[in-house]
């Protein structure tokens, strides 16, 4: 799906009871992609949680050095 960048935003990935502190780098109608400044842990699915408090559930689908991109779940 066509990617859109977006002005710098935070907001953080939640597995279980950590927060991972992530910069959103694009998005899509599909997925999104992160800059992650931690190791990520070893779940797949995760929730992303906007500055605004909306959530979402996303699929961890790859992961770079610094970068890991992220598949909407249903």
């Amino acid at each position: 799906a066509p990617r859109f960048t977006l002005r710098i935003r935070s907001a953080k990935l939640i597995a279980g009871h950590c927060e991972y502190l992530c910069i959103i780098r694009d998005v899509s109608a599909s997925g999104v992609r992160l800059r992650v400044f931690h190791a990520m842990p070893p779940q797949l699915q995760l929730t992303l949680e906007l500055s605004s408090g909306e959530r979402f559930l996303v699929e961890r689908v790859w992961e770079r050095e610094d970068h890991a991109g992220f598949r909407f779940s249903n």
